[in-house]
């Protein structure tokens, strides 16, 4: 006979032989929560490749058929450090470099100094400040950085003018002001700063012109429905005795329709009663003739009759008789 036991049956037998010490394990530290990714450097590309994956960011490739790279730290960046951005000088063409919300600082940037393929540049919500972007000088590709959340000022901005190639900068949430934004954007043509208060209040500014515009207009719609509706009981009054008069002509031809319709009706009866005269007539006249034809007949009779009786008389004569 073979005699199995259950694995619920044998874990009860593990806990009572080896019970297990919880308590301890609560106030164990998170290992992984709290890690520290050294730096170490790397020695070609894969090995930068490597690193950077292991700090949590990624390394794209922009195209198949461009070897132009895309390294991007937002998300995953949490043990990014200053020491680390040394793996992108290894990579070969990076034109993308997203550090959003990352640890680096002013001195990190000191390794993108010589990233000169670099195009586009995220600085979100770091403790990037004026110092850091004496960094970026050298980056004559750059067209595009993104700075909000960060202490950038006007003496920043400075910084940035002989960035000739940047198209898009952003600046929310920075100490950047209208006279540093507008100097930066005479001095780079082309450049589109975002937040943009000269444009942003030139855009106010028409959309207050619409609407003032949009109340003018309806002010005078306005008066002109009110000068409309203070005319209406005039010309209610009008069309009202327009209309009295219109009912008294209806009214008036009504009666004379009434009074042609009853002479009418009398001419139809008068009609009528000489038709019946025509037809007696008709009738009568037709009796006469037959009597007239009958009469004719007679007469015929008659005088035939009395030829006929010439006639004999004469033949009588001349037999010897004597006709009295």
């Amino acid at each position: 006979m073979r005699l199995t036991i259950s694995t619920a049956l044998i874990g009860a037998l593990l806990l009572l032989c080896c019970p297990l010490d919880l308590s301890a394990d609560e106030n164990k530290p998170d290992a992984e929560a709290t890690a520290v990714v050294v730096y170490k450097p790397a020695a070609n590309a894969a090995e930068a490749i490597a690193r950077i994956e292991q700090l949590g960011g990624s390394v794209r490739q922009i195209a198949q058929n461009d070897d132009s790279l895309e390294v991007d730290f937002h998300l995953g960046g949490r043990e990014l450090t200053d020491e680390h951005l040394q793996h992108l000088q290894h990579l070969p063409k990076v034109i993308s470099l997203h550090l959003k919300d990352t640890k680096i600082t002013d001195a990190g940037l000191q390794h993108l100094a010589k990233i000169v393929t670099l195009r586009k540049l995220h600085l979100e919500k770091t403790a990037v400040t004026d110092a850091g972007l004496d960094h970026l000088s050298g980056l004559t590709n750059l067209e595009y950085l993104n700075v909000y959340g960060t202490a950038v000022t006007d003496a920043g901005l400075e910084k940035l003018k002989g960035l000739a190639n940047l198209k898009r900068l952003y600046v929310w949430q920075t100490k950047a002001t209208e006279a540093g934004i507008d100097g930066l954007k005479q001095a780079v043509a082309g450049l589109e700063v975002v937040p943009d208060p000269a444009k942003q209040r030139k855009i106010a500014q028409q959309s207050w012109e619409r609407a003032t515009a949009a109340l003018a207009a309806a002010t005078a719609a306005l008066a002109k429905s009110k000068q409309e509706a203070g005319d209406l009981p005039g010309q209610a009054d009008a069309l009202k005795k327009k209309a009295g008069e219109a009912k008294a002509k209806a009214d008036a031809l009504k009666k004379q329709l009434d009074e042609a319709n009853k002479r009418a009706a009398e001419l139809k009866k008068q009609f009528a009663a000489v038709n019946k005269t025509a037809t007696d007539t008709k009738q009568a006249a037709d009796k006469a003739s037959g009597a007239k034809t009958k009469i004719n007949e007679a007469q015929k009779t008659l005088d035939l009759a009395k030829k006929l009786a010439d006639e004999t008389s004469q033949r009588y004569k001349v037999l010897g008789g004597k006709v009295d």
